[in-house]
């Protein structure tokens, strides 16, 4: 990447944005703390704490008893009514999960509420998000909606959500306007990946490829710390992928090419194990209870190979994760045979993994990217694209 020229104004932006994130991620803290952490001056931590004051975007909160007897120093942090992020999960077709977290604090607050049937979705969504007028005293509200679909990557409606007949054209539109904020959506195996990247099995890598694998399958790829979404925001839809001609038991028509859906989806595999897929995947119980060299197990893993090679091949990542239900349930034991089968094919090692984040991470990954939209936001800071300079102050 191609440093900018380093101007006095880009100089002081970079820091800006750095102070404003110290605070963000552990505020409050004293002038002290933030010249240490930064490892900025202490003159220039607190020129940086009054110029941002004056702006709005850094308030005094309350005293810390110093060691020495009657000394105390003043706590700064991010303004208590600065921003709100919320994520909201409607992955699964019978619940909206909702997070919200305020600016500058660690707290976070989780709800659920069954989804109705033949009640209006959107109506839902906003009855679940619940934004009450204390929330809108916060200068800055930001909402991502992580969806089982596809988000066109330039105007950032959903094109089309599996599974949601009552997601029809306009319905981003109609989100936005009755909640009146910054909403954002996404689809939900690319917010497994943010969440795998920032809290799971993936903080090591900047580049991985995630699998999820349960009655349906998606893939999100990162490649250099950015999520591939594709031209028309379609990019991860293994799903499609042309995989075999041999009779799977989701065959449309003999004579048709069968898809990765139909070879790795959860019914396929579940065949492949010798039993039948249920909605409790007793089936992956009964695999485990076969020894590693069971030619089940073996075929289970070829059948998954098939996508996997072909998206391999084309990107090669620093690591496999493995999501979704049947790598949950079939954990570290799936990994040895599909390891063996893939470096079959493949001249290079291959690093697979099993996410740990469970249900969990689709709501983190839309917390954490609304998170991300909220601070670019309410900081009024251009994006940097990471640049660090420390201690120039």
């Amino acid at each position: 990447m191609k440093m900018p020229q380093l101007t006095a104004e880009l100089v002081r932006s970079i820091n800006d944005r750095e102070f404003l994130e110290l605070l963000a991620d552990h505020g409050p803290l004293t002038r002290g703390q933030i010249a240490r952490a930064a490892q900025f001056s202490r003159p220039y931590a607190l020129e940086l704490t009054e110029r941002l004051a004056d702006r709005g975007l850094v308030a005094q909160h309350g005293l810390l008893e110093s060691a020495q007897r009657g000394r105390k120093a003043a706590l700064f942090g991010l303004p208590p009514d600065l921003g709100l992020s919320i994520g909201v999960d409607i992955a699964a077709l019978d619940e909206i999960r909702v997070r919200r977290a305020v600016l500058g604090s660690p707290r976070r607050s989780d709800t659920s509420t069954p989804i109705l049937p033949r009640v209006d979705l959107v109506e839902q969504i906003v009855d679940a998000v619940g934004l009450t007028e204390r929330d809108r005293q916060f200068k800055h509200l930001s909402l991502v909606v992580g969806l089982p679909g596809s988000v066109d990557a330039a105007s950032g409606d959903i094109i089309f959500a599996w599974g949601r007949p009552d997601w029809p054209a306009g319905t981003a539109k109609r989100l936005r306007h009755r909640l009146g904020c910054d909403i954002a959506f996404e689809n939900e195996v690319n917010l497994r990946a943010v969440a795998e990247h920032h809290l799971g099995t993936a903080q090591d890598v900047d580049s991985f490829l995630l699998l999820s694998l349960g009655t349906g399958i998606g893939s999100a790829l990162q490649l250099k710390g950015q999520i591939l979404r594709g031209e028309h925001g379609a990019a991860g839809e293994i799903g499609y992928l042309p995989a075999s001609t041999k009779p799977v038991p989701m065959r449309r028509q003999q004579g048709d090419i069968a898809s990765y859906q139909e070879v790795a989806g959860a019914v396929a595999l579940a065949a492949a194990a010798g039993t039948k897929h249920d909605p409790t995947y007793a089936w992956t119980a009964t695999l485990l209870a076969k020894p590693a060299t069971a030619p089940e197990w073996q075929a289970v893993a070829e059948q998954i190979a098939v996508g996997l090679l072909a998206m391999v091949t084309v990107v090669d990542p620093q690591c496999i994760i493995l999501a979704g239900e049947v790598s949950k349930m079939l954990g570290g034991a799936l990994i040895q045979p599909l390891t063996s089968v893939l470096t079959k094919h493949l001249p290079w090692e291959v690093d697979l993994r099993v996410s740990r984040l469970g249900d969990g991470a689709v709501l983190a990954g839309a917390i954490h990217e609304a998170s991300r939209r909220l601070r670019d936001t309410a900081f009024g800071i251009a994006d940097l694209q990471g640049t660090s300079l420390r201690g120039l102050g």
